[in-house]
């Protein structure tokens, strides 16, 4: 994470995909490694996806929920989706 907020985007991802190899299934992981992925790379297929199984993986990971969230609102344009997501935290 700390290579991700230097803007060491590559490291960052080295970094990631390494410990999702050790660990697969870290909703803090999958998460972090999302938002890199939309915020830095614009791949937003991927980030979707590692989200969701994010939260597949710890439906309550409260970073993962409101960082999709924001993602279906403003990346997919779906503020509907994303109030509903949303609703987990309450």
């Amino acid at each position: 994470m700390i290579r991700h907020r230097a803007g060491e985007f590559d490291a960052a991802e080295l970094l990631y995909e390494t410990a999702l190899a050790l660990d697969p299934d870290d909703a803090d992981i999958l998460c972090a490694y999302a938002y890199l992925l939309e915020t830095a790379r614009q791949a937003f297929d991927a980030a979707e996806l590692h989200y969701e199984e994010a939260l597949a993986n710890d439906p309550h990971h409260e970073q993962t929920i409101v960082n999709l969230a924001h993602f279906y609102e403003v990346v997919r344009g779906d503020p509907e989706r994303a109030a509903a997501l949303l609703e987990r935290l309450r």
